[in-house]
């Protein structure tokens, strides 16, 4: 049993099922703490956007050779007579608020550098495409896995032909040579 491929197959498919389990639950934790942190961003204010902080990746993370450059927006505003600088949470490949753009931005009253940008957070909200993700390859593969093991009932069912029983052969030759016989008493009449 060792060797068997099959078996080597399922320590595998088992392995890849809990890394990709593993990392589509920490993608879920990450977007429930982002979305907790900037639920109570609920205060508008206006904002002008400064330069942005930018960085890069090492070469050959974007193309094989290249670099990929990030920029996180930076943005300035007034709240209750103090001056912010604070930066998103968020970086794109293209400065999407080149500098000196004004908007409206909501910040957190208990917390002023944490900011959102509403239009953003709509459209970069994850957290249910990793939901999606975690039901079609996590909890799906499991049920089925747990379904087809060895040692289930439905795997038994689908896979499992169990060899006949001396009984049940005899019993089955018996119903053969009963057929047999009345085959030939019809054929005499």
């Amino acid at each position: 049993m060792r060797n068997d491929p099959i078996e080597k197959l399922k320590g595998g498919l088992i392995l890849i099922w809990v890394l990709v389990t593993v990392g589509t639950i920490f993608l879920i934790g990450s977007d429930i703490s982002r979305l907790s942190r900037l639920s109570g961003c609920t205060e508008t204010v206006t904002a002008t956007a400064e330069a942005p902080n930018k960085r890069e990746t090492m070469p050959g993370t974007k193309r094989i050779g290249g670099k990929a450059t990030y920029y996180t927006p930076v943005f300035t505003y007034e709240y209750r007579g103090q001056t912010y600088h604070a930066a998103y949470s968020e970086s794109w490949e293209k400065n999407p608020y080149p500098r000196g753009t004004v908007m409206e931005i909501q910040i957190d009253p208990n917390d002023p550098e944490v900011i959102r940008i509403p239009d953003e957070t709509k459209r970069k909200d994850a957290l249910g495409n990793h939901l999606l993700i975690f039901l079609m390859f996590c909890v799906f593969p499991l049920v089925l896995f747990l379904l087809v093991t060895r040692n289930s009932r439905v795997h038994d069912f689908l896979f499992h032909r169990p060899e006949p029983t001396i009984e049940q052969f005899r019993a089955l030759e018996a119903e053969i040579r009963m057929k047999e016989e009345m085959k030939q008493r019809e054929e005499e009449f």
